[in-house]
């Protein structure tokens, strides 16, 4: 999603109080924080099943090898960028 904690944390907190999601932290680093879908967020999901693939229609790439390139893609640009401050 490449947003920060302090755009997501807020997000998921409300996802999580509609059931959408669960957030767990893990014992072992309680930094690390694992999200999985919730009860409601299972019960939506045969409703939205048709939105991957409208997103992916929408881009009008032709296929789903060309979106993950064009995602390797985007996440190099942001690394490059991301460096690239660091130096300056």
């Amino acid at each position: 999603l490449q947003l920060d904690s302090g755009t997501l944390s807020p997000l998921l907190r409300r996802m999580e109080q509609s059931g959408l999601v669960r957030r767990e932290r893990r014992e072992s680093d309680e930094r690390v924080v694992t999200v999985t879908i919730g009860e409601r967020g299972r019960e939506l999901r045969p409703q939205l099943a048709h939105i991957p693939a409208r997103i992916a229609a929408g881009t009008g790439l032709p296929d789903q090898q060309a979106a993950m390139a064009l995602i390797d893609t985007l996440h190099n640009i942001t690394e490059t960028m991301r460096a690239a401050a660091q130096q300056t």
